[in-house]
C-alpha cells in the first residue's frame, strides 16, 4: 500500500498497479513494472513539498487473480473524488479481438481483466476527472469494440462511449508492444520524466495532455507510438512542480507591457554590469546602471528564459541593453499577457 490521508476530504487518488511475475508459460515474467509504480509513487505522494500532488497512492504489486485486479478497479472508481488515476504496468494481451491487462492467473480465452471494463468503470464513476495510463502492449485499444487484424471489427460501433471526464494515455496502438527496459519500461521512464517538470508549462502546471506530447516528441521512428483519447471540456492538473518564473514576476508581465502589442524600451540603466564597479573586466558608459531598471531587467531576462519575451534588433537580451534597443512579447508570451490580464492566473491554478 501507498501513502494515505488522515482525516480530510480527498481531492486527488491514485491508484498504481505494477505486475511482473506470470504463470503462464506464453507470458514472460517483466522487469520494469514494480520499479515503474514505485518511480511514480514517490512522484505522486504528497508530503515533499507544496508542489506534490496526491492525496492517496495506493500501491499494489503482482496482483495475483483477476477477480482481485476487477474490484481493485471497481472499487478505486466507486469511491468520488475531483481526480481519479489509474495506472497499469504489466502485459498487455490481445486475443479474439479483445485486449486484456493480465493477470499471474491468465490463461488462454481469459487472460485478465479486459481494458474496456476499466473504461466502462471509469464511465460510471462519479469521480470529475478519472485519467486512465496504461503501460502494456495492445493498449491503445482501449476504447475499441473488437480489434482484428489490424482493424477494429464492426460488430456495433468502432468506439465504446468514453464519457465525459475520461482521459487515456496508452502506451502503444492497439497492434504494437511496448517496451520493457529492465529498470523502468520505455514508456514510464517518459512518463517519470514528464512528471518531474518536463511536461510543465511556464507556471508549473502538468496535464494528461502535456505529459502525451512530451512523451510522443520524445519518441522517434521505430518506437511504439503512444495514443491520447478524450472526452473532457478542461484538462486537468495531476502534477505541479515549481515554475520557473515565479508567479509574482509574470504578473509584472502588464505591467511591463501596458498592451500585449508594445515594446518595452531598454538602455544601459538596466544592465547591472554597466558599472565603474565592473571598469576593470568591461568598459561603462553612461547613463550606469539604476537599480529598479536593473531589478526590471532581470524579471525580463527570466520571462525570455521561458520563451515569452524576445530582444527587438539585437540576438541578446545585453546587447538590447547597451544599444537602447527594445523588447516585446512573443506569441507565447501574448497568451500569458492575456492570462494574467484576465485573471485567469491565479496562485493556486
Amino acid at each position: 500500500m501507498g501513502s494515505t490521508a488522515s482525516q480530510k476530504e480527498i481531492i486527488k487518488k491514485a491508484l498504481l498497479i505494477g505486475i511482473s511475475g506470470y504463470k503462464n508459460q506464453s507470458l514472460e515474467d517483466l522487469d520494469s513494472p514494480i520499479n515503474d509504480v514505485e518511480a511514480l509513487q514517490g512522484l505522486l505522494s504528497r508530503g515533499e513539498s507544496d508542489y506534490s500532488s496526491f492525496d492517496t497512492v495506493q500501491v499494489e504489486k503482482n496482483v495475483p487473480k483477476q477477480g482481485n485486479l476487477r474490484k481493485l478497479i471497481r472499487e478505486f472508481f466507486r469511491e468520488t473524488c475531483e481526480t481519479g488515476l489509474f495506472y497499469f504496468s504489466g502485459h498487455g494481451v490481445l486475443e479474439d479481438g479483445k485486449s486484456y491487462l493480465a493477470t499471474p492467473d491468465g490463461e488462454e480465452m481469459a487472460w485478465g481483466v479486459p481494458i474496456n471494463e476499466v473504461i466502462e468503470a471509469a464511465n460510471r464513476s462519479s469521480i470529475k476527472n478519472k485519467v486512465i495510463i496504461l503501460d502494456c502492449c495492445h493498449s491503445g485499444a482501449a476504447g475499441m469494440q473488437h480489434y482484428y487484424d489490424g482493424k477494429p471489427y464492426m460488430m456495433d460501433d468502432r468506439l465504446i462511449s468514453i464519457n465525459n471526464g475520461v482521459t487515456i494515455l496508452a502506451a502503444s496502438n492497439a497492434k504494437e508492444e511496448t517496451w520493457d527496459m529492465g529498470d523502468l519500461s520505455l514508456f514510464t521512464s517518459l512518463l517519470v520524466e514528464a512528471l518531474k517538470g518536463g511536461a510543465a508549462d511556464v507556471v508549473g502546471r502538468i496535464t494528461p495532455s502535456s505529459v502525451y506530447a512530451f512523451i510522443d516528441q520524445n519518441l522517434g521512428e521505430g518506437f511504439p507510438r503512444p495514443e491520447f483519447k478524450a472526452n473532457v471540456s478542461g484538462f486537468t492538473v495531476i502534477r505541479k512542480v515549481k515554475p520557473p518564473v515565479d508567479l509574482d514576476i509574470l504578473h509584472q508581465i502588464i505591467t511591463y507591457f501596458k498592451n500585449k502589442d508594445d515594446e518595452y524600451d531598454l538602455s544601459p540603466t538596466n544592465e547591472f554590469t554597466n558599472d565603474p564597479a565592473y571598469v576593470e573586466m568591461l568598459k561603462p558608459r553612461e547613463p550606469y546602471a539604476i537599480g529598479k531598471d536593473v531589478k526590471v531587467f532581470k524579471h525580463l531576462q527570466k520571462m525570455v528564459s521561458v520563451g515569452l519575451v524576445e530582444p527587438v534588433g539585437e540576438k541578446h537580451m545585453y546587447f538590447a541593453a547597451m544599444n537602447s534597443k527594445s523588447c516585446r512579447l512573443t506569441p507565447l508570451g501574448k497568451h500569458y499577457w492575456n492570462l494574467v490580464k484576465n485573471n485567469r492566473l491565479k496562485p493556486e491554478s
